[in-house]
């Protein structure tokens, strides 16, 4: 299903989920994957402040549940076993990355410096352009290995398991037509069988007072019967919030 939406020549590189809106918006790209939520550190705030900002210029199309295996790596030396560990002084890889792997950071360096970047494959890049010897990564195995980093440790993460939710962005505003070929779509990929959709919508109040969120949440699941199946708050320029919801069902049922 992923290569469906890969370039002619490929797939193309972002250093940060900015870059990726911003090709996807532009038509740079046909489509572009970004995560959505965590199993361990919830929803990417990141994300979810760029699809507000990008509303109306691209729209969520299909989402994947990933597993994340995290590795640690570092560029090949001399040192060698506990000497090579105690000489590790920083750790590189996204804020998200680095947060997964935190009772293992801690457990095992408790000292180093953690260094956020862009992306996991930012981190592995940076590293290896400044040739940090002291530096560890981390990444996926296959990020490193393509890199030239030597694998430390696998499956670092906190839980077992750990999994992300991504998301396919695509050009455009979400329109009837757009939701109707997607509805089209999922059901022919499918040959037929039952499909469960998810509508995500971003409610901005424009002003905060009590009872707000009771009265949004009551047009939803009372009024409307609609199942809501996630809801994250993000604060605005005005000092206030603006709130993500996942609603249970197509676009274009009527209850939503």
């Amino acid at each position: 299903a992923l290569n469906e939406h890969l370039q002619p020549g490929g797939s193309v590189s972002c250093r940060s989920i900015a870059e990726v809106f911003l090709k996807v918006s532009s038509g740079a790209v046909r489509a572009g994957f970004v995560p959505l939520e965590n199993l361990l550190q919830g929803p990417v705030a990141e994300t979810l402040d760029f699809l507000l900002e990008y509303k109306g210029k691209v729209y969520i199309s299909q989402c994947f549940v990933s597993e994340i295996v995290h590795c640690l790596g570092v560029l090949p030396q001399e040192k060698q076993g506990a000497k090579l560990r105690q000489s590790i002084t920083q750790v590189y890889s996204h804020e998200q990355a680095l947060r997964q792997c935190s009772k293992y950071l801690l457990r095992s360096f408790p000292d180093a410096e953690l260094c956020p970047a862009a992306s996991t494959s930012a981190a592995a890049e940076l590293v290896k352009e400044k040739q940090l010897a002291c530096a560890a990564v981390i990444a996926a195995r296959n990020t490193l290995t393509n890199l030239g980093f030597a694998i430390l440790d696998e499956d670092i993460s906190d839980l077992s398991g750990n999994k992300t939710r991504f998301a396919l962005l695509e050009k455009g505003d979400i329109n009837s037509d757009a939701a109707e070929q997607l509805l089209a779509q999922s059901w022919t990929a499918a040959a037929g069988d039952e499909q469960q959709f998810t509508t995500s919508i971003v409610i901005d109040p424009g002003r905060d007072r009590q009872g707000l969120l009771y009265e949004i949440l009551e047009v939803i699941s009372i009024t409307h019967r609609v199942n809501l199946s996630s809801i994250h708050s993000r604060p605005d320029a005005r000092g206030g919030f603006v709130f993500h919801l996942d609603l249970e069902g197509h676009l274009l049922a009527p209850e939503i």
